[in-house]
């Protein structure tokens, strides 16, 4: 655990340290309007948040248990979300953090010793997690152990060619598209189906990624042209070759 935490740590800081070297090497050509010039200041930060109570109650008996699960408590889960608006120069940061703390209820008791049985017949476990296995079912719920667990989003903005280009880098979510619900544009992130079928909005289970992220104003065409790159790497067997993807 020490040394995925290490690992996440040190991709965070050489990402923040990275950044960093980029906004001392601005030029001052970006400082301009809108850059910390004389229309507003060259460094704010603002900052918001919630804390949420999820609790649920079985409205009728579930086969999956022995037990009456009518009028039962099945789900009772804390979430603290913080978001950070940061203006250094010509950049325009955004940090979005996540906390999600989730009591094993008496139900979820149930389900897990009617599955451990299951889990140590076949060696490796019923549930989902790093390394499924008897005894871990409630690790599937816990978002505190790796830093992008909880750092669910950082990344910075800067427009470049007189406002014309804004380049976004860092972890982040790219959509197209727009909807109540589905959205069928949306394919750039994987979905992260660990918590709940349904959350209220589909930034809380999809799952951001590392990318450069242009979005190209077309004036003239009344439009705009978005395309991004995500940095990464594609193994063949034993080769591990860097590569990137691109759409």
């Amino acid at each position: 655990m020490v040394r995925k935490n290490s690992t996440s740590i040190m991709k965070v800081g050489g990402f923040l340290l990275g950044c960093g070297g980029l906004m001392m090497a601005s030029s001052s050509a970006l400082a301009g309007p809108g850059y910390g010039g004389d229309s507003e200041p060259a460094f704010s930060f603002e900052y918001n948040g919630y804390l949420r109570t999820t609790v649920a109650v079985g409205l009728q008996d579930h086969d999956e248990t022995n037990a009456d699960d009518k009028w039962r408590m099945t789900q009772a889960e804390l979430t603290l979300n913080l978001d950070f608006d940061i203006k250094t120069g010509p950049l325009n940061w955004k940090v979005i953090t996540r906390f999600d703390k989730e009591h094993q209820t008496d139900y979820l008791d149930d389900l897990q010793e009617r599955m451990d049985p299951v889990g140590g017949a076949v060696g490796s476990g019923n549930y989902s997690g790093p390394q499924p296995q008897r005894g871990d079912f409630m690790d599937q719920y816990e978002t505190t152990d790796e830093v992008f667990d909880w750092l669910r989003e950082i990344y910075f903005d800067v427009n470049l060619f007189d406002d014309r280009l804004l380049l976004r880098v860092g972890r982040q979510q790219l959509v197209w598209g727009e909807s109540d619900f589905f959205q069928a544009m949306d394919v750039v992130h994987g979905y992260d189906y660990r918590g709940r079928l349904f959350y209220e909005n589909n930034e809380e289970w999809r799952k951001p990624l590392m990318l450069f992220n242009f979005n190209l104003d077309l004036y003239e065409l009344g439009g705009s042209l978005n395309w991004y790159i995500r940095p990464g790497s594609v193994s063949y067997t034993h080769l591990t070759l860097p590569t990137i993807y691109s759409v």
